[in-house]
């Protein structure tokens, strides 16, 4: 009998033993995964018309997204190059006139984004028929090509703006 004892009064301790155990760890929220980088295959380019002041005009291009998850772009182009149809390419340089309300992400169905391509109206230079505007990102190129017509007075160079909304 007295080994019977001893068995019961063993059970209860390692009863209490389990049952004041910490519990386990809950399991962590799933972080948000970090927006990728949208890349040239991603976006489509479109005219989306002219704006002028103050001697300058800007030629809005239209960026949006084409896939189906949002997507991160960078502040701006690394180049933007305008090619005539005579094959001769002019660079913008960085800067715009017209200011742009900064946009980091573009979401499918959402807004898209603008970038300004500028030129000054009073070089009174020729208009050169335009053939197409390369946006540069970091993993290539996205072209936008015009149709027959499209004329841009390049004689005092281009500037293009960052990416964003405009106004």
């Amino acid at each position: 009998m007295r080994r019977v004892v001893t068995t019961l009064l063993v059970l209860p301790a390692v009863a209490a033993c389990t049952s004041h155990a910490d519990p386990p760890p809950a399991p962590r929220p799933a972080t948000a995964r970090a927006t990728a980088s949208c890349t040239s295959s991603e976006l489509r380019v479109t005219l989306a018309g002219q704006e002028g002041a103050g001697g300058h005009l800007a030629h809005l291009v239209r960026v949006t997204p084409t896939g189906e998850t949002p997507c991160r772009l960078p502040r701006s182009p690394d180049a933007v190059t305008v090619t005539t149809t005579a094959g001769g390419d002019v660079r913008a340089e960085a800067g715009s006139s017209f200011p742009m309300v900064r946009l980091d992400t573009l979401a499918p169905g959402g807004a898209p984004a603008t970038l300004v391509v500028e030129t000054d109206t009073s070089c009174r230079h020729p208009r050169r028929p335009i053939r197409s505007i390369e946006i540069s990102l970091a993993d290539g190129d996205v072209a936008l090509h015009l149709r027959r017509g499209q004329r841009f007075d390049l004689g005092c160079g281009v500037r293009s703006s960052d990416f964003g909304v405009w106004q």
